[in-house]
């Protein structure tokens, strides 16, 4: 259970901050949200399934986790960094001072959403279940992108094998 100071540790959260730090996935996972609209937490959350979680994910568990996620991301995420957006460009008549104070709270309330929203995801499914590897993870992104119409050959694709590639150590 959380205390009012912390969210809980899960091995998805720790393992989507290991993966996002290697070199070049920040870059490709802001472009999968930014240009192409995809939620990088379920990204990650495909991946992480396959290699690390409970493997294959079920089409009941997909469709779930993309409800919810996105209803997250729409109602909370979104509008926060919206905010943490907006103020990098613009003070909306606030002094600077003030903007530097309250930004990065936002900023900090941001990353708090997205923990929030892969422990819903993480709570969809078993930790251990399934075979794991490689063909799961590539199994559950194909869902996912399907379910996106990402097509082969697209840049979306090209930037989801970036993050998948520095998952499989590649």
């Amino acid at each position: 259970m959380p205390t009012p100071d912390s969210l809980p540790n899960h091995p998805f959260w720790n393992y989507s901050l290991r993966l996002y730090a290697q070199p070049g996935v920040s870059d490709a996972c802001l472009r999968l949200q930014d240009e192409h609209g995809l939620d990088v937490n379920l990204v990650l959350f495909c991946i992480w399934s396959g290699l690390a979680g409970p493997g294959q994910i079920t089409p009941d568990e997909l469709n779930s986790a993309i409800a919810r996620a996105g209803n997250w991301q729409k109602n909370v995420v979104e509008p926060i960094r919206k905010i943490r957006r907006t103020l990098k460009h613009d003070s909306l008549g606030a002094s600077d001072d003030l903007v530097q104070y309250f930004r990065p709270r936002a900023q900090a309330l941001e990353l708090d959403g997205e923990h929030v929203e892969q422990l819903i995801l993480a709570s969809l499914v078993p930790l251990e279940r399934g075979r794991q590897g490689r063909d799961a993870a590539r199994h559950n992104l194909q869902n996912y992108l399907d379910r996106c119409a990402i097509c082969e050959g697209s840049e979306a694709l090209a930037l989801v094998e970036i993050v998948l590639g520095k998952a499989m150590g590649e």
